[in-house]
């Protein structure tokens, strides 16, 4: 697939600050290879600019796996006429709509956000998202969860597949106890990055455990 661009992160930097300015001139030269497709030779890497390679090559796998994706979703979308049309769920406080930062959320969310499954009780949503929401592991901060799972539908998802991702999600947090707080916000597992793709596979998960009332499942 064609595809002239690329993102480059701002969290890359501390990788780059860690080799010396020729090796990471070399660094960058390989990583522009890799993603144009020219033959990537990591033998005149040093042992730490390798390193930083492949970090950074994780990444630009996802991303490029999250595009392809998206590209899939819009030519099915066009054969069926166009993109779908926006989904209205509820009416949203247009003084609550904050302008974009322009900086990619944290893909971690170690804050100290009170987790609540009530939050913005007083909304309504659809039935789609109410399931996504009660199956995903972490629940927090529900009104901006919606509108980007809202995002996620303009984008061609379907509400199955955002279901399976979360069920997914939560399953891989329990069977490795994954404790809460290191838990993605669910506003972020949604997030433009989309990880949440991570989880669309066809891939068999453990069935969930069944916990008493009032017991962890994250211990």
């Amino acid at each position: 697939m064609d595809k002239n661009s690329f993102v480059l992160y701002s969290d890359y930097l501390e990788h780059f600050e860690m080799l010396p300015d020729e090796e990471a001139g070399q660094l960058i030269k390989m990583i522009l290879c890799y993603v144009s497709g020219s033959k990537v030779d990591l033998e005149y890497l040093s042992p730490a600019a390798k390193m930083a390679f492949s970090f950074i090559k994780s990444q630009l796998d996802r991303d490029m796996k999250a595009y392809e994706i998206k590209c899939n979703k819009n030519r099915e979308n066009g054969k069926l006429g166009g993109r779908p049309k926006k989904p209205t769920g509820f009416i949203e406080n247009q003084m609550d709509n904050k302008k974009p930062t322009g900086f990619i959320e944290n893909p971690t969310d170690t804050d100290t956000d009170i987790d609540t499954e009530t939050d913005d009780d007083n909304q309504k949503y659809k039935k789609g998202f109410e399931e996504f929401w009660k199956a995903y592991p972490r629940k927090v901060d529900k009104g901006n969860a919606y509108k980007k799972y809202q995002a996620r539908l303009n984008d061609g998802y379907s509400d199955a597949e955002l279901l399976t991702a979360a069920t997914n999600y939560a399953n891989q947090c329990q069977r490795d106890k994954t404790e809460t707080k290191f838990i993605k916000h669910p506003k972020t597992f949604l997030s433009d990055t989309m990880p949440f793709t991570d989880f669309l596979d066809n891939r068999t998960q453990e069935p969930a455990k069944t916990f008493r009332k009032g017991e962890n499942p994250f211990i």
